[in-house]
């Protein structure tokens, strides 16, 4: 070979290793950027909106609900394995709070809240859902206690 030829072929090598020595910085910055990526500490949003959350057990069944619907009643439902609701915490439209208390066949047994003036009560249910005994204060916050019989009609009062 010629003396030309040697210098062509020289430089073209000098050329190639100036290449991959490029394309290996290019790759190591590609892959750097990737991984910095990568380790950048996730975005927790401030606020999660919904207009229901179900919470499921391991067999995906609802086991406690947290929702409000179009009427604007809002609530907290705990449901049981067979899917009955047994509790809740809740509120009206209106902004009256609630706790209610179902039995393992679904029907209401107890609730605790407040009336539209805001004084507080508890009512006891039977079975076939009658109120049985009343627990109320008066806006005065006078308390009163009442037993109904099986047709909810008053059997005794005080005061």
């Amino acid at each position: 070979m010629n003396d030309s030829a040697n210098e062509r072929l020289a430089r073209l090598e000098r050329e190639n290793r100036r290449m991959r020595i490029a394309g290996a910085l290019i790759l190591i910055a590609f892959v750097g950027i990737f991984l910095l990526g990568q380790a950048t500490e996730p975005k927790v949003p401030g606020r999660v909106s919904t207009r229901q959350l179900d919470i499921v057990d391991k067999d995906g069944n609802v086991r406690i609900s947290i929702g409000s619907d179009d009427a604007g009643y809002a609530a907290i439902n705990l449901v049981d394995k067979q899917g009955k609701d047994r509790g809740s915490f809740g509120m009206d439209p209106d902004g009256t709070p609630a706790v209610v208390i179902g039995d393992a066949v679904g029907k209401l047994r107890a609730d605790f809240g407040t009336d539209r003036d805001g004084a507080p009560m508890m009512r006891l249910f039977d079975s076939s859902g009658k109120i049985r005994v009343t627990i109320e204060l008066d806006s005065g916050g006078q308390p009163a206690l009442s037993l109904n019989d099986g047709d909810e009609k008053s059997i005794w009062r005080a005061p």
